[in-house]
């Protein structure tokens, strides 16, 4: 058991748990995979703010309130993705 790290025991499930080296290795292949699927998202993510920008600015344009607030809304949720895939 030559890349063993850690050996724990459950004793509700009577099981030995094993925390080998391959495991946290392949968390930081999780961790690039995820930060490459992020990068490659944010463009798309970018037309989709892009478009919603021009949707308020019609709604402003308008004054059509109802659409204004569903719009900043729409923005608010985008930005948080945005900074989620940015700084993933």
């Amino acid at each position: 058991m030559k890349h063993v790290k850690e050996l724990t025991y459950n004793s509700k499930n009577k099981v030995f748990f094993l925390k080998c080296e391959r495991v946290l290795e392949m968390k930081y292949v999780m961790e690039v995979v995820h930060h490459q699927v992020a990068k490659e998202k944010l463009p798309v993510l970018q037309m989709e703010l892009d478009y919603e920008l021009l949707t308020l600015y019609d709604a402003m344009k308008e004054k059509n309130d109802m659409e204004i607030k569903e719009s900043k809304n729409r923005l608010k949720r985008l930005r948080l993705k945005w900074l989620q895939y940015k700084y993933a």
